[in-house]
């Protein structure tokens, strides 16, 4: 649900324009491994985090060395 006073995490798409954007191969894993990264995504709208926008048209406003909204959930952790 979405209410007031609720913690919420809220990502709003056009799904018209969603794509991952080109994939690029990045070597940052142990020995040297490499991956597929897809980090140039279209169609974000807004991301909002625990009432806090970090994602605006496609664009991080968030300071990613500041403060984030939200936090990490880790398996088999209970949440009051």
């Amino acid at each position: 649900y979405l209410k007031a006073g609720m913690r919420a995490d809220i990502v709003l798409l056009d799904v018209d324009r969603l794509d991952p954007g080109p994939l690029r191969r990045v070597r940052d894993l142990p020995a040297d491994g490499e991956r597929l990264v897809a980090d140039a995504p279209k169609g974000v709208e807004r991301v909002i985090v625990n009432g806090v926008t970090i994602v605006e048209a496609n664009t991080l406003v968030a300071d990613p060395a500041g403060p984030m909204p939200g936090e990490v959930l880790r398996p088999g952790v209970r949440r009051s």
